[in-house]
């Protein structure tokens, strides 16, 4: 997991090509939100998921090994 300040920030790890990066914004509906979680939790995922600040007050995750 991978905190960002900005939207964009977050966006940006989207193009990226060495990992599957998944970003949280706020401009994502609730729909896509709970979506993006989901896939994040399940035990075999290999997303990487990158939040903002904002966005990452309300996430309870566990079992997570590195955040940055």
């Amino acid at each position: 997991m991978i905190f960002t300040e900005t939207k964009a920030d977050a966006k940006a790890f989207g193009t990226l090509n060495y990992g599957r990066f998944v970003p949280l914004h706020g401009d994502l509906d609730q729909g896509s939100r709970t979506r993006i979680l989901n896939e994040f939790r399940r035990p075999e995922s290999n997303t990487i998921l990158v939040a903002t600040d904002v966005a990452a007050r309300g996430l309870d995750i566990e079992d997570i090994d590195a955040v940055f």
